[in-house]
């Protein structure tokens, strides 16, 4: 996020890489690949955005906004499974749980920064 921190603290040496900018762009939901500090950094860097890439960043922010939690896969127990199949299920059941809890806490992570990107785009 070098070139983020370059923008934010030293304009004169800063230059514009389109690469850069684009990577940040298709990123900007993964907190993973664009941790927090620099997600905020990245919100004032949207204010200098233009044209169609302005355009389009709103148009997915708002996409983001509207998607769904996806759906995750319930384990079943039918009657007549074994011992050994019950304890199986269970420890899927957990996995998925798991799962289920890290997906949920993407998608809102998701929501807050296309609220914050819309936020950001839309003051003028």
């Amino acid at each position: 996020m070098e070139y983020l921190e370059t923008w934010k603290t030293s304009r004169g040496e800063w230059r514009f890489k389109k690469v850069r900018q684009t990577f940040l762009l298709q990123h900007a939901y993964n907190p993973v690949l664009l941790p927090k500090d620099s997600f905020e950094t990245f919100i004032d860097y949207l204010a200098g955005l233009e044209g169609l890439a302005k355009d389009t960043t709103l148009k997915k922010a708002k996409e983001v906004l509207e998607a769904k939690l996806p759906e995750v896969e319930t384990v079943e127990f039918p009657d007549g499974i074994t011992d050994e199949e019950r304890l199986e299920r269970e420890k899927q059941k957990g996995r998925q749980e798991k799962t289920r809890e890290n997906a949920e806490k993407l998608h809102r992570i998701q929501q807050v920064r296309a609220r914050k990107i819309i936020k950001g785009l839309e003051k003028e």
